[in-house]
């Protein structure tokens, strides 16, 4: 290993990390290679969390929207079923009562021309 010249801010997590692993500031001591690795271990593993949130976000939204369309479309339907059964009651009810209608009209005009043939 190599040794590393270190100027680094003393606040810093960085220099932090490294007094953890005996690490003074001012000195040169070979950097570990594990720290990297695990420092680049944790990037990717926040990289993947983070692509996963981002999945799971994008889902949940998708299927959010999904049952928000299918309700939606169930109420239309169900408001189109009711307007057409409305209609159809309406048309049988018009169609009893021109029937009604007209077969009150044929027996006033046979009583009526039945009387004035009588007179």
């Amino acid at each position: 290993m190599k040794a590393v010249p270190c100027t680094v801010d003393p606040g810093s997590t960085y220099t932090k990390i490294l007094i953890l692993v005996k690490w003074t500031p001012g000195s040169t001591y070979p950097l570990p290679r594990l720290i990297i690795v695990v420092l680049r271990a944790l990037l990717v593993v926040a990289a993947v969390a983070a692509a996963v949130v981002v999945v799971v976000v994008v889902v949940v939204v998708v299927a959010v929207v999904v049952v928000v369309v299918v309700v939606v479309e169930a109420v239309v339907v169900a408001a189109i079923v009711v307007v057409g059964a409305v209609v159809v009651v309406v048309t049988v009810v018009a169609v009893v009562v021109a029937v009604v209608v007209a077969v009150v009209v044929v027996l006033v005009i046979v009583i009526v021309v039945g009387v004035l043939l009588l007179l």
